[in-house]
Formats: structure tokens, sequence, C-alpha cells
């Protein structure tokens, strides 16, 4: 997943609630961290956004 794609889903969550200020720090380091860990962070954004999105 790619810096955008992690922007939308960041975006649909902040529109289901979650903090803006958080998000935005994520994004924002989002392309210094290893890759590992880039996707670990994808990967736990993307299970919140479907946990949010099926409570909803």
């Amino acid at each position: 997943m790619n810096k955008e794609e992690l922007k939308q889903i960041m975006i649909k969550l902040v529109g289901l609630g979650e903090d803006k200020d958080e998000l935005a720090y994520w994004l924002y380091v989002f392309d210094d961290l290893p890759e590992e860990k880039q996707k670990e962070i994808t990967s736990n954004f993307q299970g919140e956004l479907k946990k949010l999105s099926s409570t909803t």
C-alpha cells in the first residue's frame, strides 16, 4: 500500500470518529518507517476501518 491509499483509509477513519491528529502523525512519519513497519501500520488501520465500518 502506498501513502495515498493510506491517506484515503485515514480520511474514512476520521469520518468514523477517530483522532485526526493521531492519524496525521502516522501519515507524516509513514515514509520514514521501515517497510515491515509500514505494512504493520497499514494492516492495523485497515483492520480498524473494517471494524468501525461494520459497527455503524
